[in-house]
């Protein structure tokens, strides 16, 4: 969750603690829906937190892991 904060949200948000974060992105009502192959994700029309939301799908899109990554069993 500390990476996820600093990699992905905004500046702002890297202090917001845990309960904050699970309430304000990752528990909202969202409508996911499927046109062809893309997943697409429907926010809600009066979602306060629609732009930091929206940067840090985008930011996440955006990480790459290092071709050394390895995955401890």
């Amino acid at each position: 969750v500390h990476w996820f904060k600093r990699l992905c949200l905004p500046k702002q948000w890297r202090f917001a603690t845990l309960d904050t974060i699970r309430t304000d992105f990752l528990m909202l009502p969202a409508k996911l829906t499927k046109r062809g192959s893309q997943n697409i994700v429907k926010l809600p029309d009066d979602y306060h937190y629609q732009k930091e939301f929206l940067q840090a799908f985008r930011n996440i899109h955006r990480l790459r892991l290092p071709k050394t990554f390895r995955i401890c069993k």
